[in-house]
């Protein structure tokens, strides 16, 4: 799919994991020289829980989060477990004007002016969630300190760089018992 995506973390790795739309979880398997695919996470409680302990992470506004997978489910699609590509979909300078952070102009990476907004929160001294001058997500910084974690991190995020995304042709891996795992965790199976 070429065009002009939003491209997060983008690294020239040959072989790496991948997420799709889909739901399913690509990586290359070294032992067995070949891609593999698997939906482990595709079911609708991972589609709910999985982003929600990354917003929770990373200290995310979580209103825009469900409202994009309220949008998505009626559309009949799950969101994907690791958010990243779909954050810049989702979050707008407005979901940060609270009293959550506070804004600041700064200089953007290409020029001209950005709002950057600082975490309140003392456990995420020095984070920041920062977009572009068109409004749109480049950065979230997150430095975590707390009694469970200490570490930052960093995505950035740019749409000046054309991207092509090329799906494998993969084998799908499943854990045994999958399926009957699957049916359990679906809200729409009981």
């Amino acid at each position: 799919m070429p065009g002009n995506w939003p491209c997060a973390l983008c690294l020239p790795i040959r072989k790496t994991l991948s997420l799709w739309i889909a739901g399913y979880h690509y990586g290359y398997n070294e032992q067995e020289e070949r891609w593999e695919k698997t939906g482990l996470m595709r079911t609708d409680a991972m589609a709910f829980m999985m982003p929600s302990v990354s917003i929770s992470l990373l200290k995310l506004p979580p209103e825009p989060m469900l409202d994009a997978s309220t949008r998505f489910k009626e559309q009949g699609l799950n969101m994907n477990t690791f958010l990243m590509v779909e954050w810049v979909f989702i979050y707008t300078p407005d979901d940060f004007r609270s009293d959550d952070y506070t804004e600041q102009q700064v200089t953007c990476r290409y020029g001209g002016n950005c709002p950057r907004f600082i975490y309140e929160d003392p456990e995420f001294k020095g984070s920041y969630v920062e977009f572009d001058a068109n409004g749109r997500l480049s950065k979230i910084y997150a430095n975590v300190n707390n009694e469970y974690q200490q570490e930052d991190g960093t995505f950035e995020f740019d749409y000046d760089t054309p991207v092509s995304v090329t799906i494998p042709n993969a084998v799908e891996v499943k854990i045994p018992f999958q399926d009957i795992l699957f049916k359990g965790m679906d809200v729409n199976d009981h």
